[in-house]
């Protein structure tokens, strides 16, 4: 492809793209909610999915998926800027219990946005500062 035919290419790319309705971004759909309750459903999806292992329904794979890599990304996020300590013997999948039993004892988190119900379960559960007892 010659420069001129990019040009020419990129053009009619930029006014298509000016003259798309605005609405055609995927506005039309109502949004997923960003709170706690979608979090941990997908997320009891998982335990449901992990402690059935091999006889997990398939339909059940992709929201278990979800809540595995929100945690882990989270998690990582948190351990890089310092503000929890996870040993190399702790899972994923535990840190996922960890979340859904937190958000089980503390609802309030449920209706605010889901990193916040994360942040706070893995704070309590991993924090940096926690000494043992005695």
């Amino acid at each position: 492809m010659g420069n001129l035919t990019r040009i020419r290419f990129l053009f009619v790319l930029l006014v298509g793209m000016l003259m798309l309705p605005n609405g055609s971004y995927g506005t039309s759909m109502a949004p997923l909610p960003a709170d706690g309750t979608l979090l941990l459903r997908q997320c009891q999806t998982t335990i449901e999915v992990m402690d059935a292992g091999v006889n997990a329904p398939e339909k059940d794979i992709l929201p278990a998926q979800f809540c595995g890599d929100y945690i882990r990304g989270y998690s990582d996020a948190l351990i890089a800027a310092k503000g929890i300590c996870v040993g190399a013997d702790v899972s994923n999948g535990t840190m996922v219990r960890v979340y859904s039993s937190f958000m089980r004892h503390h609802p309030e988190f449920l209706k605010r946005y889901q990193g916040e119900g994360v942040r706070a379960a893995l704070e309590l559960n991993y924090s940096c500062d926690k000494r043992a007892p005695g």
